[in-house]
């Protein structure tokens, strides 16, 4: 049998259960059913499924509790096993691989697990754990032992062989002890035996285990017939339906991380207030040009930094779930990443709306339909850049605190050389590449054009002075203002299709990595 065969037969339970915290437990199930089952079900049998699997599995009573996580409050880890073991069942899969599914649970939880796992074995599945240390109970539910020391096998046989064995090993297991218990304490070393003993011991154990009591052929029977019938694609839902249906649980996510959107919206509010208290009704005049022109690229700025850091980290922190979720063949990479990305997109229409709201309107900007919809749509730009970048550069790094140092090495250079601390042609021939590639240049370029264009001769400025005074760079009409700017009337449009440009390449960028980055990883 083929890796890829034996992975569409099985099914993996992991030891560590990764979710989305903010969903309940029949969303977790519902959604479960929606994307693994074979066929496409009706509403009505999605919800008997879900309604069959919490009886079975004991979570009735906490069906509409969220999952949580370490940081917030949510079902009790038993709970939660059992939860991963019913997820991953949904497919019927004859053989079912569960890593520690007792680890971290006290003996009554590791007993109700188990219990569960043991009922699927009497269906007919065939259940393989690991388990370091199981109590009596645990132990005793097991049909077969496989017990390993240093890498090789100790014991392979049925569990009602152990006594005998340990009999035949001449370490039979004392009165009112555990029998796994007393056989870990055998194959451990004693904290005053040598070590050349302790191997001699070992080899005596490993020569002893000579069982030939393997799977029948009547036992392995169930391969073959359900190999044929069982090779099918491994994800059931086509790329569309899989889009849609992570919109939806996006959506949800999103309205309830009710904290994060008012923490984020509280900054943004109160950057904007802070930046247009400072540049607050600033005249369009020969001595604050300058400052007129640091709102303008400041604003920019703004919705570069105040978006990189959150959207990096709450991007990578359902990680571990989209590996899980692909693995066990609910979705694409790909389509998990177009969907992240246009429900962050709703966020980032959001907030710079507010920014622009408070912002252009404080500092007295000109009200014109093209000034205030270039501004308008080069904050929304800018917000959705610096998205998509951060979650490429976490996709391409796999890890959160180098992401943080590589994002802004990327997004500072390009902002040096957006047209604000140096003009285009001043910037040196070797630096010249970073002015072709910085949004903030075309940006910068397009709001300056759409906010001065039109504008007369600027206040305190005279026709004498313009004419005779060549070294006056800053008292001008607003086109000189636009030249000496070094920019070009005439690139208006073309900075659009620029910055439109540079996004559609982070994202793009961002979707080849990340599927990558989860691919590797499985």
């Amino acid at each position: 049998m083929t890796s890829s065969e034996m992975k569409q037969l099985s099914a993996y339970v992991q030891q560590e259960d990764v979710f989305m915290a903010s969903q309940t437990v029949s969303e977790v199930l519902h959604f479960a059913v929606k994307m693994r089952s074979p066929e496409r079900l009706s509403k009505k049998r999605r919800e008997n499924l879900v309604e069959n699997m919490l009886t079975t599995f004991g979570l009735k009573n906490c069906e509409n509790t969220r999952v949580g996580s370490v940081k917030e409050k949510g079902i009790s880890r038993g709970e939660k096993k059992r939860l991963t073991i019913a997820c991953e069942i949904l497919t019927d899969p004859p053989v079912l691989f569960c890593d520690e599914p007792t680890s971290g649970l006290d003996s009554f939880m590791s007993h109700q697990v188990m219990k569960c796992l043991k009922d699927l074995a009497k269906e007919g599945k065939i259940v393989i754990c690991t388990i370091h240390q199981p109590s009596t109970w645990v132990y005793q539910m097991a049909d077969r032992l496989v017990v390993l020391c240093q890498g090789k096998v100790a014991f392979e046989g049925r569990t009602k062989n152990v006594e005998a064995f340990l009999v035949k090993l001449g370490s039979p297991v004392p009165d009112h002890a555990s029998v796994s218990d007393h056989f870990i304490r055998v194959l451990s070393r004693n904290v005053r035996e040598q070590q050349t003993d302790y191997e001699a011991r070992m080899q005596k154990i490993l020569k002893t285990q000579l069982s030939k009591d393997r799977l029948t052929l009547s036992e392995s029977v169930r391969y073959q017939k359900s190999k044929d019938k069982n090779l099918r694609k491994k994800i059931h839902r086509s790329w569309c339906f899989q889009f849609f249906a992570l919109i939806g649980r996006g959506l949800v996510q999103i309205t309830r991380r009710k904290k994060y959107i008012l923490a984020r919206l509280i900054l943004t509010v109160l950057v904007s207030w802070f930046l247009g208290m400072v540049y607050l009704q600033i005249p369009i005049n020969r001595d604050n040009l300058l400052g007129i022109k640091g709102v303008i690229f400041a604003t920019l700025q703004m919705n570069n930094i105040l978006y990189m850091m959150p959207s990096l980290i709450s991007f990578w922190e359902d990680y571990a779930v989209v590996v899980r979720e692909y693995q066990s063949n609910m979705y694409s990479p790909s389509a998990y990443f177009m969907a992240r990305s246009f429900t962050d997109s709703l966020l980032h229409l959001f907030y710079p709306i507010i920014f622009f709201s408070i912002i252009y309107f404080m500092t007295g900007l000109p009200i014109t339909i093209i000034g205030m919809s270039t501004f308008l749509t080069m904050c929304i730009a800018m917000s959705m850049i610096i998205t998509s970048l951060s979650h490429a550069v976490v996709s391409l790094c796999g890890n959160v605190t180098i992401s943080l140092t590589v994002a802004p090495l990327i997004s500072v250079p390009v902002m040096v050389f957006g047209g604000f601390l140096i003009t285009v042609k001043a910037i040196p021939i070797y630096y010249k590449p970073l002015s072709y590639i910085s949004w903030y240049h075309y940006a910068f370029e397009a709001n300056m054009i759409a906010l001065f264009k039109d504008h007369g001769v600027i206040e305190g400025c005279n026709q004498t002075s313009i004419m005779t005074s060549a070294m006056n760079m800053e008292c001008s009409t607003g086109l000189k203002l636009i030249e000496d700017q070094d920019f070009d009337v005439d690139h208006f449009w073309m900075d659009f299709v620029a910055v439109g440009a540079i996004l559609v390449f982070w994202k793009m960028f961002g979707l080849i990595a990340f599927v990558w980055r989860i691919r590797s990883t499985t």
